[in-house]
Order: C-alpha cells, then sequence, then structure tokens
C-alpha cells in the first residue's frame, strides 16, 4: 500500500446515525467520509466526500443482488481497476453490480465527492415492477458497464436534489420518486459516453480552476479567474475540455443549473430569486438556459415535484404580466 492511502474495507470507524451510517477513513493525508442513508423501499443513498490523494475501495457484498449508480458531483478523480484508468468528474457515471474487486482512486482536485445509489432489485421491483430498473441490470452485467458515460442534465438536476435532501430534512416519499427518475434517466442515457484524457497529475491548471469554480462566488469572467491563478487563459479552454468534457464556462453554468433545479424542488422560492442566485438577472434568460439544460421549463420542473407551488408561481406570473399590461395601457 502506497503511503498515504485510505483502505476502504477494514481501516474505517462506523457511526450511526438516525437512518443511516457513517464510515470515517483517516489517514496521514486526510479522510474519506461516506454517509450511507438507508431506505424502506428498497434503496440506499451513498454520500462520498475524499479529502484525501489516493485510496482503494474493495466491496465484500456476498450475494446481493443490487444496481449501483455512482456519480460524480464534485471534483475530479482517476480511477482504476488495476488497468488503464478512467477520469470521473461532475456527471461521469458508474452503473455496475457490487462486485469482490479492488478500485484504486487518486483525487487530482482540492476534494472530490459523489452520490451512489443502491437499488435493491428484490425490493424497489418488486411491488410496482421498475422496468427501467431491471433494464439496468441487464445493462450492469456487461462487462463494458463500468466504462463511465455521461448522465443527463436533468439526471444531474435529479440527484443534486438527492444531495441536497440527505444533507437536510428527510422526507422518504419524494425521496423514492427522485430515485425511480433518476433510474429512468440513467437507463436513457447509458450510451452517451466521451472521451477523456486520464491524467493523474495532481492539481493540474484546469483542476485549479475547477477547483476556483466549484468554491462559488459570481464572478463568470473566466479570463479574470485564470489571471488571479496564474493560468494561461488562451490554453485553458482545450486543457480543460479534454478533462471535464467541456469548456470551464459550460461547466459553470451547469453546476449553477443543477443547484437552481434542488432548489425549485426543495424551496418555496419565487423562481425569480433562485434564477438570480443562479447569475441570470432575467428570468426569462434563466427559462431558456434551464430548458436547454434539464429539458423543460423551470415551472414545469418544479410542477413535476411540488404541484403546489408551481401553481402558486403562475398565478404571481399571471399578475405580474396583469399588472405590467395595465401600467402600460395607463401611460399609452
Amino acid at each position: 500500500m502506497e503511503e498515504n492511502e485510505v483502505k476502504i474495507y477494514n481501516d474505517f470507524r462506523i457511526t450511526p446515525f438516525q437512518g443511516g451510517f457513517r464510515y470515517l477513513l483517516t489517514n496521514e493525508g486526510g479522510q474519506v467520509t461516506v454517509d450511507c442513508h438507508q431506505f424502506d423501499s428498497g434503496f440506499v443513498v451513498n454520500h462520498m466526500r475524499a479529502e484525501t490523494r489516493r485510496f482503494s475501495n474493495q466491496n465484500h457484498v456476498g450475494e446481493m443482488n443490487y444496481i449501483m449508480i455512482d456519480v460524480t458531483i464534485r471534483g475530479r478523480m482517476a480511477i482504476s481497476g488495476g488497468g488503464s484508468a478512467d477520469s470521473l468528474f461532475p456527471g461521469r457515471t458508474l452503473i455496475y453490480h457490487p462486485m469482490n474487486v479492488r478500485a484504486f482512486m487518486e483525487v487530482l482536485t482540492e476534494s472530490y465527492e459523489s452520490i451512489t445509489v443502491g437499488i435493491d432489485l428484490n425490493r424497489f421491483c418488486a411491488e410496482e415492477g421498475n422496468p427501467e430498473a431491471k433494464g439496468l441490470e441487464e445493462f450492469a452485467s456487461n462487462p463494458r458497464s463500468m466504462m463511465p458515460f455521461m448522465l443527463s442534465g436533468r439526471g444531474m438536476a435529479i440527484l443534486s436534489a438527492i444531495r441536497a435532501m440527505i444533507t437536510g430534512s428527510r422526507d422518504d416519499g419524494l425521496m423514492h420518486r427522485l430515485v425511480s427518475d433518476l433510474v429512468t434517466e440513467a437507463r436513457s442515457c447509458q450510451d452517451h459516453r466521451i472521451k477523456v484524457h486520464s491524467a493523474t497529475v495532481f492539481k493540474e491548471p484546469q483542476d485549479i480552476l475547477y477547483d476556483s469554480l466549484a468554491s462559488g462566488g459570481s464572478d463568470q469572467d473566466i479570463g479574470r479567474r485564470c489571471e488571479e491563478l496564474g493560468i494561461d487563459k488562451y490554453n485553458i479552454n482545450r486543457k480543460f475540455r479534454c478533462s471535464y468534457g467541456v469548456t470551464p464556462y459550460a461547466l459553470y453554468k451547469k453546476m449553477r443549473l443543477w443547484d437552481a433545479a434542488a432548489r425549485l424542488i426543495l424551496s418555496d422560492d419565487p423562481i425569480g430569486e433562485v434564477a438570480k442566485d443562479a447569475g441570470y438577472l432575467k428570468e426569462g434568460k434563466f427559462a431558456s438556459a434551464f430548458s436547454k439544460e434539464v429539458g423543460c421549463a423551470p415551472r414545469s420542473f418544479r410542477g413535476e415535484y411540488r404541484p403546489g407551488r408551481a401553481a402558486k408561481d403562475h398565478a404571481r406570473a399571471v399578475r405580474r404580466k396583469t399588472n405590467s399590461h395595465f401600467v402600460s395601457t395607463f401611460i399609452d
């Protein structure tokens, strides 16, 4: 074992909490935390946060009829099973059966975060006969299933809501709906693969820029950020695309739209307020960007999960349009 490597399958401390367990792994290089949230309707949600450079993971699962949907939500990591490495970054997804296979991971950014949804096919599909989950079982049995693919923008929006919910208030009914929709997105997007370079150099310029973008802030000027970080802004788009699949600005917008989608589901905040916090001064431009990324308008997306709140948004929009028309008529 290399220096500063954490071995997940036995060097951990387990602490129970209401609804699950926390696995804490520490070494001189940092720590890995995995919060395992258990749900009665046949699935688990694991939230992993890695703040160490290298670690390995080996599942000892026995005879479990589970399908794992493992999605990167923050940071970049190289993962291998002893052969060539794949690069995982926001949106990259693995679908697999838990196996007695050891995987080696190397975090390339300041930290790394993922959500893994485990579907118990004996229970999750039993009552309703979920055809999408059963389709994932066939896909996960394919040896090529461990090749990462890209989850859709809608899938990442749903996943952002799952992440926000497990770190906040818990609603098992809504969580089951979100997980079912995530399964559908994973099943339909399984062929959307992109090739990226799997460099394993820690904190390359594109990863330094990513950390800056992920830390928040409203500055959308990528060139200015590069100058502040001492990065060559003329070559960064090419390097960033090779590692993250898109340009820095494109990923910046995607991350903010994913977070906005979660907020639409889990809060009562007006759409205009959500738009401003996502960096859009005009609600119409936010709606256009949101529709392009998620596949439907913000109000429609909220209505799928919060029909009562969506109805209030509609009434607010009608009042605003009516008042605007009245003022225009009065001035004329």
